[in-house]
């Protein structure tokens, strides 16, 4: 079988809901990351609700902000579907993950904090919400150029 009839093969009618599925998951490996990075987020979340809790003595933030916080760049992430950024910022996201179990496990240890509630970690969070909108502009930057090129190499051809 040569590549082209097994290509016609893949192609065929019932296998188009299959790869227009994949196309809008991108491959499977993304996918996983994708669904790990909502994992990750909600842990975040939770454990900034904690720290803001139990270490503060109450919400220094509104709830939607730390959802916000939490959950974009995972929104992103599902947006964009490139394995290789999808692996950045699960790496972001563990990262971020770790120093929020850390306060959460001072927050446990010492109660309230004394310091200012714009620690460190809501830096990072912060950090990371904007890195993550500005790369979603870039795609849809970048979308929209090709959509562009697109229609004008089509409208070209006629």
């Amino acid at each position: 079988m040569t590549v082209d009839s097994q290509l016609r093969a893949e192609t065929t009618n019932e296998n188009l809901p299959r790869l227009s599925f994949m196309n809008l998951i991108g491959s499977r490996t993304t996918l996983v990351l994708n669904v790990c990075a909502l994992v990750v987020a909600s842990v975040v979340w939770a454990e900034d609700i904690y720290v803001k809790q139990v270490g503060y003595g109450g919400l220094t933030d509104p709830i939607p902000a730390l959802f916000c916080y939490a959950f974009f760049p995972a929104i992103v992430m599902l947006i964009i579907r490139n394995r290789t950024f999808s692996y950045c910022f699960l790496f972001l996201y563990v990262a971020i993950a770790i120093r929020r179990a850390l306060a959460v496990r001072s927050a446990y240890l010492t109660g309230p904090f004394h310091d200012l509630p714009g620690s460190i970690t809501n830096i990072w969070s912060l950090l990371f919400l904007v890195v993550s909108a500005i790369c979603l502009g870039i795609f849809i930057v970048y979308a929209l150029i090709g959509f562009a090129i697109s229609m004008f190499s089509s409208a070209r051809k006629r």
